[in-house]
């Protein structure tokens, strides 16, 4: 009897145990989390930070890149607790934006969407990846400094583990309305930097409101396996591929076609209906399509007008050279 009592008094201390660091692990990732958060949050409203991650040109840019914005960087060094190792990451706004550095740890990211700064609207993310301790190191959790729990009972404070126990900013005083403030309407976004306003996380100094522009489709035209024939003795005939590249994430409806021939002097032929759908971030291909000419060297223009699906214009060409059997695509030279 008493050897049954204590094997269950062992299982119940094991499973209370278990549980305890379940929790404990639980309340780490939480506060892991919050701190990811709170970081990519302050860049996200500071104008400046704002302008560099817009001012790169090709993305993504890892955090060991030589473009990678400083100022940014800095701040995630600067404002991740003690306990944790932080990278980040810039992105397209769709990309999954994976962690090219850090495999063999346990990994906690956070992104936060950057959509204009003062002068454009490019959408980007910003992705933080963090984790306990050295690459490679493996790190166990403890119950004290460095768990994401202040304990007081075991003697931790603001002074020997901030990490655990930080001294919380002052609450702002004022609303956003009396620091002469306003909160920007959907469709707007603020281009100064926001106010700490006890009411709202996105107060934007008035005046500072603007309308976030519609983004505009971007297609491209290219010509592709050109088979050149003669016909009749008189036709240069050339049999091409053509392939409509839709990469603004906006899609595309073209209505009207006209070519339009350089030689022996510009004309063009009428415009054509037609009813060409790209749809966004795809292509449209249409094959066995040709351009024929009875002089012994041309320039083919061909050109489609259409709309987008946000209502801006759309107009893509395209230029093919031929010399008789040489034939130069997407050039206006031979």
């Amino acid at each position: 009897m008493v050897e049954a009592f204590l094997a269950i008094l062992l299982i119940t201390m094991f499973l209370f145990i278990l549980v305890s660091r379940e929790n404990i692990q639980s309340k780490f990732n939480e506060n892991v989390y919050a701190e990811e958060t709170r970081i990519l949050k302050s860049i996200e409203m500071n104008k400046s930070m704002r302008e560099e991650i817009h001012n790169i040109g090709n993305l993504p840019v890892a955090w060991d890149d030589a473009n990678f914005p400083i100022e940014v960087k800095n701040k995630i060094i600067n404002e991740n607790p003690n306990y944790l190792n932080c990278t980040a990451k810039i992105c397209e706004i769709k990309d999954d934006c994976l962690s090219d550095e850090i495999s063999d740890v346990d990994i906690y990211s956070r992104s936060v969407g950057i959509f204009a700064s003062e002068t454009r609207y490019k959408p980007r993310q910003l992705k933080m990846f963090c984790w306990v301790g050295a690459p490679g190191e493996v790190v166990e959790v403890g119950v004290y400094c460095g768990d994401g729990n202040c304990d007081a009972d075991e003697g931790e404070t603001s002074d020997n583990c901030p990490e655990d126990c930080p001294v919380p900013p002052p609450e702002p005083e004022k609303t956003c309305a009396e620091l002469g403030g306003e909160v920007c309407g959907e469709g707007y976004y603020c281009i100064e930097d926001y106010l700490s306003a006890n009411d709202s996380d996105e107060c934007c100094p008035v005046g500072s409101c603007v309308e976030i522009p519609l983004l505009k489709a971007d297609v491209t035209l290219l010509f592709s396996d050109v088979v050149y024939r003669l016909v009749g003795g008189v036709n240069h005939t050339y049999t091409h591929t053509r392939t409509f590249t839709e990469s603004g994430g906006v899609g595309v409806t073209l209505t009207e076609g006209q070519i339009c021939y350089l030689q022996p002097s510009f004309h063009c032929d009428p415009k054509g209906t037609v009813n060409y759908r790209i749809e966004a971030n795809n292509e449209l291909i249409h094959e066995n399509k040709k351009f024929w000419t009875d002089e012994p060297q041309n320039v083919f223009n061909l050109t489609y007008y259409g709309t987008d699906d946000n209502g801006y214009p759309v107009v893509v060409e395209q230029y093919m050279c031929v010399k008789e059997d040489e034939f130069y695509p997407n050039t206006l030279t031979c």
